[in-house]
């Protein structure tokens, strides 16, 4: 009985401590300015490149092994 009601205790107090953080969250986020935004779809070399090589883009391009 002890033991349960040990874990009962601890799966509460991870709860309280999960559900203060996601309040923390919710009041320190700042949404992001449009420039922000914009520089996050910014299509570059660089962007293309990760996309095209990303192992679960259905697009994904194998790198050739050593000549």
């Amino acid at each position: 009985m002890k033991v349960k009601n040990y874990l009962d205790k601890k799966q509460y107090e991870e709860f309280i401590e999960e559900l203060e953080y996601l309040e923390w969250l919710r009041e320190s986020y700042v949404e992001p300015s449009e420039e922000e935004v914009s520089d996050m779809f910014r299509v570059t070399k660089e962007n293309v490149y990760l996309y095209l090589h990303s192992v679960n883009n259905p697009e994904y391009i194998k790198p050739k092994q050593g000549a």
